[in-house]
């Protein structure tokens, strides 16, 4: 779970957990770095607001996806290893990952073209593993996105709780369509087809594949998600143009002009990789040449030098 900032108060423990500090605090929920005694791991535990104990959907919904989430296991997935209640609070318990959310990673930091794809990359690989198991996370942004500090390994957060959490901030007014402003640009266009009604259809995997686009078109521009379409090779000459088509592809509000899957994603953004090293080996391949001819001339200037003080030196006797 994210460490974006750790206020000092915390409760000593929550079930058998022995809570060790303060990682986030929220209004709906707050996480904290705890220890299972029963294996002397560091754990984490998200302890969700009261008000979640007192809605019936919330409730239905934080069990059935807690459930789900605990038989995931991927390296980019984060692992949900047990869940629990203390008082009139459910908490759910994951491992502890050493990094911040992907959202807090990019404030004041811009990433290179090939640290960008290597994010999207596992992203599309956590989410292959999850679809193929018939679990689509249809809140997927920044927020929910796990990254180590060198950008090195991501893993994919809050399976379905995000909405659990909605259902606790808003009192249950939401339903499957929950959502918060911050996340509204990575949802894609057919989530927001009878929002507040009731009526929206459960999130298919295209639309994982939607907020993956708009992540990876952020990621590559370090311009934030918009209403607006940055792409991503006229905003860096270093990228080349197959980025902008797999981002306005991703973004298509069609979604079967979409990939097909998140494997056919992958694909597409390892061809988008080799084609920055061959930018990369091109440009290298430039500067190489340039320099080998400054240095030609630089040795030319030199043997005239050199002759030249022979000379001197032949007509001075």
């Amino acid at each position: 779970m994210p460490t974006d900032f750790a206020p000092a108060s915390h409760p000593d423990t929550l079930g058998p957990y022995r809570i060790q500090e303060t990682i986030r605090e929220g209004g709906a929920a707050s996480v904290y770095r705890a220890t299972d005694p029963a294996s002397g791991r560091d754990v984490a535990i998200k302890l969700f607001a009261p008000e979640l104990v007192g809605n019936a959907v919330a409730v239905a919904r934080f069990e059935r996806e807690v459930g789900t989430a605990i038989s995931l296991r991927h390296p980019n997935v984060l692992a949900v290893v047990g869940s629990g209640r203390e008082g009139d609070r459910l908490y759910v318990v994951t491992e502890l990952f050493a990094g911040q959310s992907l959202e807090r990673s990019l404030v004041g930091r811009r990433l290179t073209p090939a640290q960008a794809v290597e994010v999207a990359k596992q992203i599309c690989r956590g989410l292959t593993y999850t679809h193929s198991r018939g679990v689509v996370h249809g809140h997927l942004s920044p927020r929910h996105i796990l990254v180590s500090p060198d950008f090195g390994q991501v893993k994919l957060a809050d399976f379905g709780l995000s909405e659990v959490e909605a259902l606790a901030a808003f009192d249950g007014t939401l339903q499957t369509g929950a959502f918060n402003l911050q996340s509204f640009h990575y949802l894609a266009p057919e989530q927001s087809t009878g929002r507040g009604h009731g009526t929206s259809a459960p999130p298919t995997p295209k639309v994982d594949l939607y907020a993956t686009g708009v992540m990876l078109q952020e990621l590559l521009t370090g311009k934030p998600a918009g209403p607006k379409v940055a792409l991503p090779s006229h905003v860096d000459p270093q990228v080349p143009p197959i980025a902008d088509v797999i981002v306005l592809r991703c973004m298509s509000r069609d979604p079967a002009a979409r990939f097909a899957s998140a494997a056919e994603l992958l694909a597409q953004l390892e061809q988008l990789e080799e084609a920055l090293r061959v930018r990369l080996r091109s440009h290298l391949r430039g500067l190489s040449q340039r320099f080998r001819g400054r240095t030609l001339v630089l040795s030319g200037v030199g043997l005239l030098i050199v002759l030249a003080a022979i000379a001197a030196l032949i007509f001075r006797h």
